[in-house]
């Protein structure tokens, strides 16, 4: 049995984009490095190392400075965001947690 397709919910498309970022953490007030996975207009995915206390809700400010080719996708000042995806499933093959951001000026 095939599960059912489930809706598209992004309203922008996804460009895959490796690329080392720092983020704020603010409910930690604490400033970490993390590796972008994808990145679209109105978010990105992150990994971020399993120590970080990620969750759900959890404001951020992401910075990866300019990208070249990226400018209207990418912003070279760090961007406010609001964590909206915490995945650890993929933590053992990639040493790293991924995590959804969704950003305010989207």
């Amino acid at each position: 049995m095939t599960a059912a397709p489930t809706a598209e919910r992004r309203r922008h498309d996804r460009y895959p984009l490796s690329t080392s970022l720092s983020f704020h953490h603010g409910p930690s007030r604490r400033d970490y490095p993390g590796r972008s996975r994808n990145v679209s207009r109105s978010g990105l995915c992150m990994l971020v190392p399993p120590t970080v206390p990620v969750q759900l809700g959890h404001r951020v400010r992401v910075g990866m400075g300019p990208l070249p080719g990226l400018q209207r996708t990418c912003r070279a000042e760090p961007v406010a965001g609001t964590i909206v995806r915490v995945d650890r499933s993929d933590l053992a093959r990639e040493g790293a947690v991924a995590v959804a951001v969704r950003f305010d000026a989207a």
